[in-house]
């Protein structure tokens, strides 16, 4: 049995000419162990970098971040404002209806691939059926 339970996996459609494009979801670790969510890829995309929006100084500020931890229990929301994965260098728009491969790694749990629904521009996991 898979420990992670990836929930809502979104993308935002891109503009014409955009070259990143961000992801969001749910994660949450069912297992009895502390794991780390430690790069992700996708064919979509050259480059995928995980993220945290964060206010510094009255400041909203985009930083990358090496990994994300996952302790048992645990339930991680990738949202607007929040943790993102943002996709580096797009091969190409993403548009409404379309669907993508994401894989995740995680230190201890190996590679999960989840598809990614690609949804309108500015949408939000919360917003998906």
């Amino acid at each position: 049995m898979d420990p992670f339970l990836i929930d809502r996996p979104i993308a935002r459609a891109t503009v014409p000419g955009a070259t990143t494009a961000i992801v969001f979801f749910t994660i949450s670790n069912a297992g009895k162990e502390t794991d780390r969510l430690l790069r992700a890829s996708t064919p979509v995309a050259s480059g995928v970098a995980l993220h945290q929006m964060a206010v510094e100084g009255g400041m909203m500020k985009m930083r990358a971040v090496p990994s994300l931890e996952l302790r048992p229990g645990a339930r991680i929301e990738l949202q607007p404002g929040g943790y993102h994965l943002m996709l580096l260098d797009l091969k190409h728009p993403l548009k409404a209806g379309e669907k993508f491969p994401m894989m995740l790694t995680f230190e201890r749990g190996g590679t999960v691939t989840v598809p990614v629904q690609v949804e309108a521009l500015g949408a939000t996991p919360a917003e998906r059926k």
